[in-house]
């Protein structure tokens, strides 16, 4: 192939749109109910969580009011890209047939990024989660807790707890179930929350599916947990922690796009990779953030062997 700025333009577009159909056909992962996708448009977003919490009130002497900025949960976007060079004699050379399939790869990877970095939400171990942050074992919350926490106090209102220190069994199950269910809002009213969906990580998958996957119990008793929530299993969670969420009538987690997948190139024959390097560059990147904004919808629990022992904050 001739190496020539209309030859690597054309290259270039044939590159950009093998990648844009990997984007836009990429699998939707298996996470997708527990997220909410929202355009960003700024550094960082701020969201006003005491408008995803309590109900109308009957009007009295004046309306209800509440200081959303009380409640503001930040979540700041990050540039996330992935670089690959083809050395110029392959292109001289037509030596190009493993690279399609290695952009279609590349443009899977970008629409699925931040779907594939939930469960650093969930993991318990410091320095895994997406850019280096922390997950809800360590990230603080709008006060100044860790997003599970045995401590959360709203704003003027009533205390509330999503995190419990119990080993997956039916019973505790149960108990952990009961807890969720009993969620107050910052009126003090209870806010109807129903789990639906039960993460552990393999060592309690199990037990997991013991106590939902069964129809019978104990000698041929019916098991009313059958099916009651499902369950997801990630790899990443390599301890005995596990979490009960409600997903009905919002998601606990927000992916806020910045920048969408994008295909970028230094592959202009006088570029200085292609100059110096005999090197042609293509570049995937993506910006956007990813936390939990509503804590109150997932009930985290830990067990480990100091866990009848420490008092998590």
């Amino acid at each position: 192939m001739e190496i020539t700025t209309g030859s690597m333009a054309a290259l270039f577009t044939e590159y950009k749109s093998i990648f844009l159909d990997a984007v836009e056909n990429a699998p939707v992962p298996a996470v997708e109910p527990l997220v909410q996708k929202v355009p960003s448009n700024a550094l960082s977003s701020h969201y006003p969580v005491a408008g995803l919490l309590g109900d109308l009130e009957e009007f009295e002497d004046e309306t209800a009011y509440t200081n959303i900025w009380e409640y503001m949960q930040e979540i700041v976007n990050k540039l996330y890209s992935r670089a690959i060079g083809i050395p110029v004699p392959n292109i001289e050379d037509n030596n190009l047939g493993m690279y399609p399939s290695l952009v279609a790869e590349l443009g899977r990877i970008a629409a699925t990024f931040f779907y594939r970095h939930v469960v650093y939400q969930f993991v318990s171990s410091d320095g895994t989660a997406l850019g280096g942050q922390a997950g809800g074992f360590q990230t603080n919350w709008v006060d100044n807790l860790p997003m599970f926490s045995n401590n959360h106090v709203w704003t003027g209102g009533a205390a509330w707890d999503n995190l419990d220190f119990l080993p997956l069994t039916a019973t505790n199950y149960n108990t952990v179930k009961a807890n969720l269910r009993a969620r107050v809002n910052p009126a003090g009213r209870v806010m109807d929350l129903m789990p639906s969906l039960l993460i552990c990580g393999p060592s309690n998958e199990l037990a997991a599916r013991m106590i939902l996957n069964r129809a019978l119990i104990g000698g041929g008793n019916t098991n009313v947990n059958e099916n009651d929530v499902s369950i997801f299993v990630f790899n990443q969670i390599t301890d005995l922690s596990w979490f009960l969420v409600a997903l009905d009538g919002g998601k606990p987690i927000v992916w806020q796009e910045r920048v969408a997948p994008q295909f970028t190139a230094q592959d202009r024959p006088d570029d200085d990779p292609a100059f110096n390097r005999e090197e042609f560059r293509y570049k995937v990147r993506t910006r956007g953030g990813l936390g939990i904004i509503a804590p109150w919808r997932i009930q985290a629990v830990r067990w480990d062997a100091d866990s009848s022992t420490t008092t998590a904050a």
